[in-house]
């Protein structure tokens, strides 16, 4: 619901006065985090991610981005990192439910033709790989909300 509000509230507006939205998180993002807090979800949650129809119900209701990008890293260093942030919900995140979990999220993005950039490489790459995504998008796409 927190999503839906979010574009219908400060969204849709934005890109009906021909503004750009950036956003930091979006659907995949609040899925994915609920998986990892939720590891017991698991199987039923991912397949409800990839096909059932609530979540599709859910989605018609919410815009479909021009451009989704997913930064990842390697599953050991995005666990280090979430153990070194001690009032994080998450610092005791399991390597092997991190991994299962980023493979299920690569999944769905391919699924989603999101750009899908390693994070473990120098900014100035993923600065390159987020302009490559963004130079593929016509700009038809980016006026229409």
């Amino acid at each position: 619901a927190d999503r839906i509000q979010l574009c219908r509230s400060i969204i849709e507006p934005a890109l009906r006065s021909g503004k750009w939205v950036i956003a930091d998180r979006y659907v995949l993002s609040s899925i994915g985090t609920l998986l990892l807090r939720l590891p017991v979800l698991g199987l039923s949650a991912v397949r409800a991610l990839q096909s059932e129809a609530w979540f599709s119900d859910l989605c018609r209701y919410l815009i479909k981005p021009s451009l989704a990008v997913m930064l990842h890293v390697d599953p050991a260093v995005g666990v280090s990192r979430l153990r070194n942030r001690l009032d994080d919900p998450d610092s005791g995140a399991k390597l092997s439910d991190y991994s299962a979990l980023q493979q299920t999220l690569l999944g769905v993005g391919r699924l989603n033709e999101m750009a899908l950039i390693d994070g473990g490489q120098p900014i100035s790459k993923m600065l390159q790989d987020c302009q490559k995504a963004m130079q593929s998008i016509s700009l038809t796409t980016l006026t229409q909300p």
